[in-house]
């Protein structure tokens, strides 16, 4: 009994501390860093226009506008037809993909705090059995149920980022298409 108690203490305590880290780092998912090439490529909004840069390289910037206008190292860039949509196809997704990473950390934040709270609960839990006639089986019992349902928010969650997995690989054969065609793009290492 008191070795579940202890245990039970010690995986309090852990969730808390996972929580806080995680807290701390959520704004980081935001941009999303590509390594191809050799280099690392990154791909940021700046308001409603998408950056997308070599991270050993401040020269080359490459930039798309909501009116799906491409630009390179600041001069526009004239497109043709399958060009222009494929600049569009560039855009939304990446819209989408940033969609729906926000999406994610914002559940995983959730859960996490659900976590925290947890924990939280488990520590009163642990006063609350040596206390009253609250037994360690009822704090027990109790505290798996919540811990089972929040491990089931996580295999969702899980499931979610597998299918942002899948959107960032349409982003990757999107961008390789694009710098096939397109002869500016082909002069940016860290580019597909």
């Amino acid at each position: 009994m008191r070795k579940s108690l202890i245990f039970l203490l010690a995986l309090a305590l852990i969730v808390l501390a996972f929580v806080t880290v995680d807290a701390k780092t959520k704004h980081h998912f935001v941009s999303t860093t590509y390594d191809y090439n050799d280099g690392d490529l990154s791909i940021d909004f700046e308001g409603s226009t998408l950056v997308i840069t070599c991270d050993y390289d401040d020269y080359d910037v490459v930039e798309i506008n909501a009116e799906y206008e491409l630009y390179v190292n600041d001069e526009e860039i004239k497109l043709d037809e399958v060009e222009q949509e494929l600049v569009k196809e560039f855009y939304d997704q990446s819209v989408e993909v940033e969609r729906s990473v926000k999406k994610i950390v914002a559940e995983g934040v959730r859960i996490g705090l659900k976590g925290a709270k947890l924990g939280l609960k488990a520590i009163g839990g642990l006063f609350k059995a040596a206390l009253t006639s609250y037994t360690t089986d009822d704090f027990e019992r109790d505290m798996e149920w919540e811990a089972e349902e929040i491990e089931y928010d996580a295999r969702v969650l899980e499931r979610k980022a597998k299918k942002i997995e899948k959107q960032v690989d349409l982003l990757e054969d999107i961008g390789i298409e694009l710098t096939d065609r397109i002869p500016e793009l082909q002069e940016i290492e860290c580019l597909w």
